[in-house]
């Protein structure tokens, strides 16, 4: 996938993905090939994945601590806070 499409499908600004990239700082594993830059949709896919993990568990910990903004959250998806 060209870094475009990577913007395209996660809503993330090509300038973004581009700073990720140069930095290592997050996003989804790239690669060069000659002068382009391409992600391979698995890794895109397997990113995203990660990411939602990382969203759900930040808020079921917020959730546990209290924060009513987590607890409706979850409550609209049905997860039930312990």
């Amino acid at each position: 996938m060209t870094i475009e499409q990577v913007a395209v499908e996660t809503g993330i600004a090509v300038p973004t993905l581009y700073k990720w990239r140069s930095t290592r700082e997050n996003g989804p594993a790239s690669l060069r090939i000659g002068r382009n830059v391409r992600y391979r949709r698995d890794d895109v896919a397997a990113w995203i994945d990660e990411q939602v993990a990382v969203v759900s568990y930040k808020t079921i910990d917020a959730a546990r601590a209290g924060n009513s903004a987590a607890i409706a959250v979850l409550e609209r998806h049905g997860v039930a806070v312990a």
